[in-house]
């Protein structure tokens, strides 16, 4: 069965503040920075249980190529991306989004 993939709208907002971050410092690097969540999203829909679970469902994938963490949970219908956090934040704030 293939699960769905839904992106939440906090989610959404830290791709989009991120991207615009890494614009402002090179369009090039912004273009690698979506390319790189893109294939993040591409690993975790492959093998959505592959990455380490960090509390009760909520899992977490880094990326491969930014210091950034993608916090996710799998249902038994959906994958569910919750989160995209800079990996140096602190980990309360990667959980609770503060």
């Amino acid at each position: 069965m293939t699960l769905s993939f839904h992106l939440s709208d906090k989610a959404t907002d830290q791709i989009s503040r991120a991207s615009a971050w890494y614009a402002l410092q090179s369009p090039a690097s912004a273009v690698r920075f979506i390319r790189s969540i893109e294939a993040s999203f591409a690993a975790i829909r492959t093998f959505p249980r592959g990455h380490a679970i960090i509390r009760g469902t909520l899992r977490q994938a880094p990326m491969q190529e930014f210091p950034y963490v993608i916090m996710y949970e799998v249902t038994r219908k959906r994958i569910v991306i919750l989160r995209v956090v800079h990996g140096r934040r602190h980990p309360r704030h990667r959980l609770h989004g503060q």
